[in-house]
């Protein structure tokens, strides 16, 4: 798994055609509509003025492709995260998993998911040191 170096926040948006229209630009952004309910992922300065907001978030990549056909992958992560009561936010690409969890609440979840084998690339050090630039240590990476 991979840290990406960027914090992220949850919009929540009116539904509509309109939705996508709010797409901001930046390496990491996401429109999920439903019927009746519509929420916007991106980065801190890339998000529109006036929305209601979740964050900031962190996002922890499962980097792909990953098969569609695939069982369990995503619930290897969020189970260590759910025992250590980090909360999470999920969605994804056509190759990519991605979970958020909380910034303030990153170390919790890299002693939880290192407990689980599986282990950070691009990790901070104590939620706020630089980031470790070594090479993945196994687990999902």
């Amino acid at each position: 798994m991979r840290l990406l170096p960027t914090t992220l926040f949850v919009c929540r948006l009116e539904p509509g055609p309109a939705a996508l229209d709010r797409l901001p630009q930046g390496s990491f952004s996401a429109v999920i509509r439903l019927s009746g309910e519509a929420c916007l992922v991106g980065e801190t300065g890339a998000l529109p003025a006036g929305l209601e907001r979740s964050g900031p978030w962190l996002a922890l990549v499962l980097e792909g492709p990953l098969a569609h056909d695939l069982v369990g992958v995503l619930t290897s992560v969020l189970e260590p995260l759910a025992a250590a009561g980090v909360p999470v936010f999920a969605l994804s690409t056509f190759d990519t998993d991605v979970v958020l969890v909380p910034e303030g609440r990153l170390a919790d979840a890299q002693r939880a998911l290192g407990g689980a084998g599986i282990q950070l690339r691009g990790a901070r050090r104590n939620d706020s040191g630089p980031a470790d630039s070594g090479p993945p240590r196994g687990g999902l990476g």
